[in-house]
């Protein structure tokens, strides 16, 4: 089937569609690495608040408020991962509970 879909191709035009798909693909990976010096640029400075904050709280602030940032973190996970409540209906564990009352 794959051996077939190759034949009726010339050479010209699959050199035309796989320097496309290498454009794309450029574009891609260009997005990707913006993408990753965001989450980098994020990370740092997310490291420095907290060692900011580490100068001027306690402990138990501290704590409190790395709490606060993985629970932001988790909430937008779960956010963008959409997932429906029925899909979690016949789960009877406390995080799938408190998962469907989030949603």
């Amino acid at each position: 089937m794959v051996l077939e879909s190759l034949v009726p191709r010339t050479e010209s035009e699959e050199v035309r569609r796989l320097k496309a798909d290498n454009l794309r693909l450029a574009r891609e990976l260009k997005l990707v690495r913006v993408e990753v010096r965001a989450y980098k640029r994020e990370f740092e400075d997310s490291r420095k608040k907290v060692a900011e904050s580490s100068n001027s709280m306690g402990n138990s602030d501290l704590m409190q408020e790395i709490a606060h940032m993985v629970s932001n973190f988790v909430d937008g996970c779960l956010a963008a991962l959409q997932l429906p409540a029925a899909l979690l209906a016949g789960d009877s564990r406390p995080l799938a509970r408190a998962t469907r009352a989030a949603i």
